[in-house]
Formats: C-alpha cells, sequence, structure tokens
C-alpha cells in the first residue's frame, strides 16, 4: 500500500531547505503507536502482515517491532520529524506487502503525509531515503502497488509499472523503481574468498545447484551435497588458485557469487582456469554485483600466472561478457544446449 502526498500526486513546491529530516524509526521509536494510527486511518481495511487476516492496531505495532525495529535488519520504518520531533510521515520497507509476493522483496509500503504538510517534498524525500536504505543494504530495486490512478505520481518518481494484481477488491498496479548508487557512494556489499567466510559454503552450493542443476550433474557432481564437498576440497584449500567468491552485504548475507574453477565443462581442462556458476541474486542485480565478482575472479587468475581464463554460456549471453572484454572462440553442444565458449584476458 502506497499513498501519494495528496490524493492525485500533485506537482510538489520547491521546499527549499526543508525544516525536517527523516530518520530511521529505531532512532525515534516514540512515534511508532502515531505511526500505527497514521497507517489505519489511511488505509482502513487494507493493512496486510503476513499470516494475520484482519490485523489490528496492536496486532500491527507487534509486527513492526519484530521487524522495522528489531536491531540490525533491512526492513525499516522512516519518519520524517521536525526539530522539534514532531511527526510529518513516514514510509516502511517491507520483505511482503501482498500475499505470496516475498520475490518482489523490498516493498515501499505505508507511504503517507500528514495533510497540513503535503506538497512541501515531505513524500518524496521519504521515497528517496527508502531507496538509499535499500540500496544499503544490497538491493536494486524495491516495489509498492498503488491504485492504477496514482501511477502518474510514481512515475514521475522513477518508477516503472511492471504489473497489474488485485488486493483487497481491487485492482493495483505493481511498479519497480531501481535503486542507483550515488556517485562517490561506497557498494553496499564486500567480495570475499571463500576462505575468508566458510560457512557461506552451504549457501554458495544451494544457489548454484539451483541455478544450474543439469550442468553441475554434467560436471559429475549429482547432488547438491556432492557440489558442496567439491568445493570444499577445491576452494577451500589454502594457496590453491581454485576460489570461490562471494558478495556479502553489511548483514552478511549472500547475494552474488562466482568460481575460478579447473573444468567447467567435461573434458576441457586445457582451457583453465574457467571463469564458472556466476550468479547474482534477483532483487541485487543493476548495482554491479556481477562485474566486481569478474574483476575479482580476473584479479585472482593473474596473481596465480594465468594470462587467460574462460566461461561458456548461452548466445543470448554472448553480449553481456563481450562487455568484459570476452570474446567468443568456439561454438559448442552442452546439455542439451548450443553454448559459447569465451576468453578473456586476466591483463588489466
Amino acid at each position: 500500500m502506497a499513498a501519494p502526498e495528496s490524493g492525485a500526486g500533485p506537482s510538489e513546491t520547491d521546499p527549499g531547505t526543508p525544516s525536517w529530516s527523516i530518520v530511521d524509526l529505531r532512532k525515534s521509536p516514540g512515534h511508532l503507536s502515531t505511526v500505527v494510527e497514521l497507517c489505519f486511518a489511511e488505509w482502513p481495511g487494507e493493512i496486510f502482515i503476513p499470516q494475520c487476516p484482519n490485523p489490528t492496531p496492536a496486532d500491527l505495532e507487534q509486527y513492526l517491532e519484530r521487524t522495522a525495529l528489531a536491531p540490525d535488519s533491512w526492513p525499516a520504518v522512516l519518519v520524517a520529524e521536525t526539530p522539534a520531533g514532531d511527526l510529518l510521515g513516514t514510509v516502511a520497507l517491507d520483505p511482503e506487502d501482498l500475499p505470496d509476493r516475498t520475490d518482489l522483496a523490498p516493498w515501499l509500503t505505508s507511504l503517507v503525509v500528514l495533510w497540513a504538510h503535503r506538497g512541501r517534498g515531505v513524500g518524496s524525500a521519504l521515497i528517496a531515503a527508502a531507496r538509499d536504505h535499500a540500496r544499503a543494504h544490497g538491493f536494486s530495486a524495491v516495489h509498492l502497488h498503488c491504485d492504477p490512478s496514482l501511477t502518474p505520481f510514481y512515475n514521475k518518481r522513477g518508477f516503472a509499472k511492471r504489473e497489474h494484481a488485485e488486493f483487497g477488491g481491487h485492482e493495483v498496479v505493481i511498479m519497480r523503481g531501481v535503486c542507483h548508487l550515488r556517485e562517490g557512494a561506497a557498494p553496499p556489499w564486500r567480495i570475499l574468498d571463500l576462505r575468508e567466510c566458510p560457512g557461506h559454503l552451504d549457501t554458495v552450493a544451494h544457489l548454484v545447484f539451483r541455478e544450474w542443476p543439469d550442468e553441475t550433474i554434467a560436471c559429475g557432481l549429482a547432488t547438491e551435497e556432492a557440489l558442496r564437498a567439491h568445493l570444499a576440497a577445491t576452494s577451500l584449500v589454502a594457496g590453491a588458485w581454485t576460489t570461490v567468491f562471494v558478495a556479502v552485504t553489511v548483514e552478511d548475507k549472500v547475494v552474488g557469487t562466482v568460481t575460478l574453477e579447473e573444468e567447467d565443462m567435461p573434458g576441457r581442462r586445457d582451457l583453465a582456469p574457467w571463469l564458472a556458476s556466476l550468479l547474482v541474486v534477483e532483487g541485487h542485480r543493476g548495482l554491479g554485483l556481477g562485474t566486481a565478482l569478474i574483476a575479482a575472479a580476473r584479479s585472482r587468475a593473474l596473481l596465480h600466472g594465468f594470462d587467460a581464463l574462460h566461461l561458456h554460456c548461452l548466445p543470448r549471453l554472448e553480449s553481456l561478457y563481450t562487455q568484459h572484454n570476452f570474446a567468443t572462440v568456439e561454438s559448442v553442444q552442452f546439455c542439451g544446449h548450443q553454448v559459447q565458449i569465451m576468453r578473456g584476458s586476466t591483463a588489466p
């Protein structure tokens, strides 16, 4: 649920220097009950809490305490407040705002500005702050749903229509907004050698096997556990060039991975090292993670004396890797598909 600063989302006047600031509710928890009252006043009968039909204000307060007020977690309630501590508006980032649509997390929800303060840019500032919060936690986009009449309001703020859905007996529009990395800002993730964080081995094995089960089986690793054992025996060995890199967020959540392998196609060790299993988790794409993972793999290969590395991909991905200075050297059949074998120099 996302309401604009006024019913039809009018143009905002230039607010100049704002007489308010945007803060995380964790820093101003005294606003919690007011936030709950605002939400129920704005959306009576439409408050969504997972596994909680017909929620009450007490239910919402408890839900926000568990999610948005939990320390070191990405769900958040942001509030606009004056220097005197008066609440002007609020917005939330939630894991779910439509039944069974956690695939679109994070959701920008509960955007509301008090009537007396609408038209001053408070809503736009809350949206921008929510995007920044999502980006800081490793997300490349946020989603919201709204009444179709409000799509122009969100279009002006960089959201695009994704699909239509039904919620509460009404048609709603699901919209997506990109979280751009601001110029000069540090990325919201780190690239680590799996040797530095071996506790992520199970997650990497699960992500890779789920993404490429047929290809993994073709390489002689018939189960997720077999893949896990292979990675442990190759990429966790001290001093070995075979390496798994992982991208982790500030909460130490794995959002991407890539592997330097001795073999990624049966019988083709002549092309080692292979850049394999490049994967960025949905919701974290578009932030440069893939580029950073490729760069880390290239640097490691160069460090160990290799002048090139190879990969294989479907033809539709050839242009992606061309942008990263890979060139096609062969076209072969693998797992019932035509794939391109590409070569990239390790030179900086």
